[in-house]
């Protein structure tokens, strides 16, 4: 009787990544990718990176199944290879390695990464991997089909993100809504109490037919964190989408210097604009932005001071100006003088000054003039009612248009 034995055979295992990088530029890259790294991960895996090293580049992933952030070093790649190494420890041991060193010196140490080895020319020190088969795959980015540029971006981005929701109740109003039109890219947020809407000019759009639109809704946290990012770079921010029929956008992928930032987008719509922005208004006036805000600030203090107030009031004054000063309530209001502003009539008579006052919440009051970077602002209110209180959205621009210079900003007023 003859007996056969088979031979096990195992695979060879794939190469580790191998690269050499500037320790400011890995730092940097490692600051970049925290952005999709979780903080107190449920295994440990997930509070890893992926460096994949090629011929020409290296690249570094981190992933939390809703972004993901891909970074593509200056490196001197050594080989190809795919490594999964813990973030939060790597940044440590590059703290590590530049210990004693001037900020100039530290910033050029030459970091190698070879498999499981991190050196430079005075240290070596083993690194904690993963096996790369355990890392969750990592989504495609989107080619981008816009352009938009960066420094336009970021400021109307920054201008948006003050109106964006906190209510962890309320997910939908804790994002921003993206809408990219062929010569435009939109950008809306909103907590219920106030609403912001800012334009972007596309100057490269490849999104199809000229009136198609797509939206999506995307974290502001997330949007915060790729702002502060991003303010160093100065060149177009290019825009991808994928997206799927009868569902819509899947992926949003903004593209910006070395850097790639994939969102999977929320799922649901911010409400509706068109009912609360007003056609016309009865009364627009302009204001000295300076003033106003100095004016404000008093307010703000003044209400807080008494009572843990939280609201101001804009009433007529004297022919020609305007009063912003702390509400205590009613009863108290004749009692309460507040800095007076003077002001031009944009639209209206100076009868519909006299007869209108507006009651507001301080804090965000406060928070849309600092949006605004011109020196007047002009507000547009609506008909009071016939106790001469406006209770519809005051209406923020930066001149007299209703739909401003690109930018909105809607403030809804508080009531008894």
């Amino acid at each position: 009787m003859t007996q056969t034995t088979a031979e096990k055979t195992t695979a060879p295992a794939a190469p580790l990544a191998h690269f050499s990088a500037p320790h400011r530029v890995l730092s940097d890259a490692l600051n970049l990718t925290a952005l999709s790294v979780a903080p107190r991960p449920l295994v440990p895996i997930l509070g890893g990176i992926v460096a994949e090293s090629t011929p020409d580049s290296v690249t570094l992933h981190a992933y939390d199944y809703e972004t993901t952030v891909s970074v593509t070093l200056p490196a001197v790649p050594a080989s190809t290879g795919r490594s999964v190494l813990d973030h939060g420890e790597l940044k440590k041991i590059l703290a590590g390695v530049a210990a004693g060193e001037t900020k100039s010196a530290a910033d050029r140490i030459p970091v190698t990464v070879s498999a499981e080895i991190l050196s430079t020319p005075d240290i070596a020190v083993p690194l904690t991997t993963y096996p790369t088969e355990d890392f969750p795959a990592l989504p495609t980015p989107a080619a981008p089909v816009a352009s938009v540029d960066s420094g336009a971006f970021l400021s109307q981005l920054t201008r948006v993100l003050t109106a964006a929701g906190a209510d962890a109740t309320l997910p939908v109003l804790m994002c921003v809504q993206f809408t990219l039109h062929s010569g435009s890219l939109t950008m809306h947020a909103t907590d219920q109490y106030r609403m912001a809407s800012a334009d972007v000019p596309v100057t490269r759009s490849q999104i199809g037919k000229p009136h198609k639109t797509v939206s999506a809704l995307i974290p502001a946290d997330i949007l915060d964190k790729v702002a502060k990012q991003m303010r160093r770079y100065d060149g177009p921010v290019g825009i991808g989408v994928v997206e799927e029929p009868k569902i819509g956008a899947t992926l949003v992928t903004l593209t910006f210097d070395n850097v790639q930032v994939s969102f999977r987008p929320y799922e649901g719509s911010l409400p509706k604009t068109k009912s609360l922005l007003p056609e016309a208004s009865h009364l627009s006036i302009t204001l000295d932005r300076a003033a106003t805000i100095r004016a404000a600030k008093k307010a703000a203090a003044l209400a807080k001071a008494k009572k843990d107030g939280m609201s101001c009031m804009l009433d007529s004054a004297e022919e020609g100006t305007v009063s912003l000063a702390p509400f205590y309530g009613e009863k108290d209001r004749t009692l309460v003088r507040g800095v007076s502003l003077p002001v031009t009539l944009a639209n209206g008579t100076p009868d519909a000054l006299a007869a209108t006052a507006v009651r507001v919440n301080s804090k965000f009051l406060l928070e849309a003039l600092s949006t605004f970077t011109g020196d007047g602002i002009t507000i547009h209110l609506q008909a009071p009612g016939d106790d001469g209180r406006v209770a519809k959205p005051l209406l923020l621009t930066d001149g007299p248009a209703l739909r401003g210079e690109g930018y909105w900003h809607l403030l809804m007023p508080l009531r008894d």
